[in-house]
């Protein structure tokens, strides 16, 4: 959940030069997704990350690090 709000707190302020460390933090977050207990009410990793698009989808610098992360 820290990771999640690290990355949205850096998007939201576009500040593209902690962007590295935002990606960092979505890989870090995707990794520990799964280890967040079913019965806590916290928005799906997968839905999360489609909202985060949806809202942030223009700030290619960050997406293409994240895909750096992943690939």
């Amino acid at each position: 959940m820290l990771y999640r709000r690290l990355v949205t707190g850096v998007l939201d302020r576009a500040s593209s030069k902690y962007y590295p460390y935002a990606a960092r933090d979505c890989a870090a977050a995707t990794d520990l997704a799964d280890r967040i207990a079913g019965d806590v009410d916290v928005v799906p990793h997968d839905d999360w990350l489609a909202d985060l698009r949806k809202v942030h989808g223009r700030k290619i610098g960050f997406w293409n690090q994240v895909a750096g992360k992943f690939g």
